[in-house]
């Protein structure tokens, strides 16, 4: 049976992890951004341990501008993880977004599928020669256009899709990022965790296979905008391929 769970960050400001010990089974916690500890990572793992909410995964936002990067990103959120007392049974994921490539193209640095998977490829390696599992954060969008499906199914894969159930195989289904969880001010990023050895994608086959609609791109406009590492503020609206 599926898990319902919730992805946080310093932006959800602060939380009473008992309150949310009632309606979730599980947090994803972001780690940090470049080599950057995210502000509440810390305090909110303590929180939920402290809560009996379980810790399933973290998250690091990526914002390297070559391999070398993408490997002390991983360094340092290793280093994190311990610090926050999270075991090697917590699973670690790479996110690269669109706000990965603004940041780059501001600093000179053109990131294209190529840069995408080298850098996800050397953090996942790195992460997996520590004993640790790796994983993916991806949305549709980079699904069809940043990824191939032979990196995606070496690892751990957690599918953006606003769209109802998940089009595409995945352990992890972030499917809302407008939900409602007691404890928390505001929206927060809903999540489904299917097992490890289970997809997630109950669709018929063709369903994922499916080529990509032109709704399937506005949702992806709609709700995977992302956020300045600095102040919260709407990064550049992202460039869709169709």
């Amino acid at each position: 049976m599926k898990e319902k769970g919730i992805d946080i960050s310093f932006y959800q400001e602060s939380i009473d992890f008992n309150k949310v010990a009632k309606d979730v089974d599980f947090v994803i916690l972001r780690e940090g951004y470049r080599k950057t500890i995210d502000s509440r990572f810390l305090e909110y793992a303590r929180k939920a341990k402290a809560a009996e909410v379980k810790i399933r995964d973290v998250y690091h936002f990526c914002y390297a501008l070559n391999t070398s990067d993408a490997v002390e990103e991983a360094k340092s959120c290793l280093a994190n993880v311990k610090k926050a007392g999270l075991g090697k049974d917590t699973i670690i994921f790479y996110d690269f977004e669109y706000d990965t490539v603004t940041k780059a193209e501001a600093k000179g640095v053109t990131l294209g599928k190529a840069e995408c998977m080298a850098f996800t490829k050397a953090f996942c390696e790195y992460v997996e020669s520590k004993g640790y599992r790796a994983g993916i954060y991806s949305n549709i969008d980079y699904y069809h256009n940043m990824y191939d499906k032979s990196l995606l199914d070496k690892y751990v894969f957690w599918l953006a899709d606003y769209s109802g159930e998940a089009d595409y195989e995945c352990a992890f289904h972030q499917y809302s990022n407008e939900g409602k969880v007691s404890g928390i001010n505001g929206n927060v990023d809903m999540d489904y965790f299917y097992g490890l050895s289970k997809p997630a994608n109950t669709a018929p086959v063709e369903n994922a296979a499916k080529k990509p609609t032109a709704e399937d791109y506005l949702n992806v406009l709609r709700s995977w905008i992302g956020y300045s590492e600095q102040n919260n503020s709407i990064s550049a609206v992202p460039r869709i391929t169709l």
